[in-house]
Order: structure tokens, then sequence, then C-alpha cells
């Protein structure tokens, strides 16, 4: 999703403190998007780097996270809520000390009986769940920068369409 955000923002990626960052502006609001290159389990200790260097509120950091217990496509947008069990979250959570960031929860649905959750989250989806998926990383792109512009209100009427 964040690479789509970055096609979106016409901006590329240079090698940043723990990972990929692109720098960008939008409407007079700076911008920068991170991927790190930590484990996602450790995932904190990327954010926490960034959000120090760049001197980033808290409140205007948005983290995107798979959810299990979202229906595949499906996206919700969350300010300051707890991890829900998500170990990456729980690191940033760890790493800053607060959770008053905004959760970009995009659903990738349950595994089935027997598969492991970690397993299931990491697979590429196939067919009719690709196109899903595909569409949710569009929309959930859109209702990022819809965040930026206008605020989590409008933000959450953007994830929710179509």
């Amino acid at each position: 999703m964040v690479e789509c955000l970055a096609r979106k923002l016409e901006t590329s990626w240079v090698k940043g403190g723990s990972g990929e960052e692109a720098r960008t502006s939008m409407e007079g609001k700076e911008i920068l998007l991170l991927k790190p290159h930590t484990f996602m389990n450790l995932s904190g200790k990327a954010v926490s780097r960034a959000v120090r260097r760049w001197r980033v509120n808290i409140e205007r950091l948005a983290v995107v996270r798979d959810d299990i217990d979202l229906p595949p496509g499906r996206i919700r947008l969350k300010q300051g809520s707890s991890s829900g069990g998500h170990r990456g979250v729980e690191s940033v959570i760890s790493a800053l000390g607060s959770q008053a960031f905004l959760q970009v929860k995009v659903g990738v649905g349950r595994p089935p009986p027997g598969e492991d959750p970690a397993v299931h989250v990491l697979r590429a989806p196939e067919g009719e769940e690709r196109e899903k998926m595909q569409e949710a990383v569009e929309r959930a792109a859109e209702a990022c920068l819809v965040w930026v512009r206008e605020g989590l209100e409008a933000a959450r009427r953007k994830a929710s369409s179509s």
C-alpha cells in the first residue's frame, strides 16, 4: 500500500535509517513514507527512529497493517487503538510509548483451518481475493491522502466506499 501511495504522490524511495524513505509534500504538508527493513515484529525500531529523525507528531503518523479479523479487502481506520494482538503494531506502540497514531487496517481474512496465520498473511492472494486486495490497496492509499487533506472522518468514508 505504501508503494501505491508513493506512486500516487509521484515520489521515489531512498535508503534511510532502517529502511527506505520517500519524502514529498501535498498541499503544503510534508509527507514522509517509510518501508522498514526490520522484521515486521520489530518494525517499531524503524518507525521510532524515523519519528525522532523527522520530528513527526505521533497523532499525524499512520501505520498500515494487515488484519485477519477483517474480510479480504475491507479497510478500517482507527486512531489511538490497541495493537489487537498484531505484533508489528505492538512493537510500534512499545517503541513510541504511545498508541496515538492512526492504524490503517487492511483485511486479509482468517486463514483456512490448519494454516498458520503468519503463513496466511505472507502468501500472495489469488483469483477473486487478489482483485479485492488490489482494490483495497488503492482505496487505502486514497484514504490516507484524504486523511492528510480532510481528516479522519472523511478518510473513513473514503475507505468504506465502493
